[in-house]
């Protein structure tokens, strides 16, 4: 018997890791742990041949829609991240003009909030699965791709024999790890086809923590982790760091310590491993400790080492996303790392457009971060991703956002039009500054007698709504100061105004 054919679809952003370098394909998890777990059932693998497209984000919809039908599928599934569903939508609908007998289905984070809207706005699929998938795309397999087949599968949102949409209710039991196979150990993932590639690996899923901003858990999961098998994830170490075609490595997981026993192991096997392949991994500065530091030494910790999420440090609105990591502990931690490695080398995430926060507030937090002399300050916009609790809260908020993907925020009830305005301008300047390492060192350098007064004032303080530039001090002697001047010098010079006078609908932000 012939096996029917099933298409997978992965869309990467190109150049992300390492930095810069587009060829470097990026092998996302999604699609292969799909494959791999119906690979591993007899019956799906006697019927079914399933294969996986692993596609750059700059190929266009018409090119995607061309590659899936010269396979002659009887189905399309698409694993929809915040950057890559509208290209998504676009070749589904396509592939969905072309050939009307092909299922095609959705799911990923992107949709698992939204399925009814998803299949109002998208009628080219046939259904949307929330929530992970693995044991689920087994099921609906079984069920030959039929959502209303008995027995039925949780989770799953779908369109009727009358276009009527359907949504059958339950939460999905979370995926029992010890029966999802490794994409890399089954060779779907294949590290020896010539290519190089940046790799990621997941050691388990979920988070202790349920932060404003974030989707991470969403309502779908409990704060418990979900581990995978650790002589699994080892076994993934090991082909993964013995492979000289790995360009970079990322964990996926919200901290790899948090189950610190376990990320001892993984980072004693890397030790062991042939290449030191540059790895990015996201940290908790309230985990971080000595033993720690000195585990993750056995690594290398890629282009920004050592990498934590700041977002803000004013009180409000660290309370308003549920977040309890403020100046003191991040005083703490970064002394005790530059302790145990003088050379550490810091970067910080804030996020601007925060509900609490003005651009007062988002100016001062930048000031406290930069008092820490960190090598980069990432500075995002905020953007409501479904099934996060800003989302959920929205009205409340009185958020003005962007209706389409990536749902770029731009004012909240505290955080005005004007208020971004400035930000944008602001944060322009603040990344120029960063992109030229001598003339920050510089800067550091002037200010480094004044750094340990303004760090001491804004831990005992704790409150930056109503601090004042510079907090009571010379505003050119402060760091921030500082580089206002310089990007005010550099204005003038250049005749190049980093202003903006009016927000655009259409904005976009890398």
């Amino acid at each position: 018997m012939k096996k029917q054919k099933i298409i997978l679809i992965g869309i990467y952003l190109e150049g992300i890791y390492p930095s810069g370098e587009n060829d470097v394909e990026a092998n996302l998890l999604a699609p292969a742990l799909l494959k791999t777990s119906a690979d591993s059932d007899p019956e799906i693998a006697e019927k079914y041949e399933t294969k996986v497209f692993n596609l750059p984000s700059s190929l266009s919809g018409e090119d995607i829609a061309e590659l899936i039908l010269q396979e002659n599928p009887i189905a399309v599934g698409y694993s929809a991240y915040i950057w890559n569903v509208e290209l998504m939508n676009e070749s589904a609908k396509l592939v969905h003009s072309a050939s009307l007998g092909i299922i095609q289905f959705i799911g990923g984070p992107e949709v698992t909030y939204s399925s009814i809207e998803v299949l109002t706005e998208h009628p080219q699929y046939n259904f949307v699965v929330c929530g992970s998938g693995e044991a689920r795309f087994k099921s609906i397999l079984k069920n030959d791709l039929r959502p209303e087949m008995e027995p039925q599968v949780n989770g799953i949102t779908y369109l009727d024999q009358n276009k009527q949409i359907v949504q059958i209710e339950g939460i999905p039991v979370p995926e029992d790890m010890t029966q999802i196979p490794s994409p890399y150990q089954s060779g779907v993932i294949n590290l020896d086809d010539g290519q190089r590639h940046c790799v990621f690996i997941e050691t388990f899923r979920g988070c202790r923590f349920k932060c404003g901003y974030c989707m991470w858990m969403g309502d779908l999961q409990s704060k418990s982790l979900n581990l995978y098998p650790i002589e699994q994830v080892l076994k993934d170490i090991e082909i993964i760091y013995n492979n000289p075609n790995v360009a970079a490595v990322y964990f996926t997981d919200s901290c790899l310590f948090y189950t610190k026993e376990r990320a001892k192991l993984i980072t004693d096997k890397i030790e062991t491993c042939k290449f030191k392949h540059p790895s990015i991994l996201t940290l908790d500065i309230a985990f971080m400790d000595e033993e720690i530091v000195d585990a993750l030494q056995k690594m290398d910790l890629g282009h920004q080492q050592y990498h934590f999420g700041m977002q803000s440090v004013n009180m409000e609105t660290m309370q308003l996303m549920d977040r309890k990591i403020g100046p003191k502990l991040f005083k703490k931690r970064v002394n005790m790392l530059r302790q145990v490695d003088p050379n550490l080398e810091l970067s910080l995430d804030l996020i601007y457009g925060l509900p609490g926060d003005t651009f007062n507030t988002f100016r001062k937090t930048v000031e406290f971060a930069l008092s820490l002399s960190p090598i980069k300050l990432n500075l995002s916009p905020l953007v409501l991703l479904s099934g996060s609790s800003y989302w959920k809260d929205k009205d409340k908020h009185q958020f003005v956002y962007e209706s389409k993907p990536p749902f770029l925020v731009h004012s909240n009830r505290t955080y005005t039009l004007e208020d971004m305005r400035k930000t944008r301008k602001f944060v322009l300047g603040i990344i120029i500054l960063m992109y030229f390492p001598a003339i920050r060192d510089t800067i550091y350098k002037m200010t480094e007698d004044y750094v340990d007064d303004l760090i001491d004032e804004a831990v005992a303080d704790n409150n930056f709504r109503d601090a004042v530039p510079g907090l009571g001090k010379n505003l050119f002697n402060t760091r921030l100061g500082l580089i206002e001047k310089f990007i005010e010098k550099f204005e003038q010079k250049s005749k190049l105004m980093l202003d903006v006078d009016a927000r655009s609908d259409t904005e976009q932000y890398s």
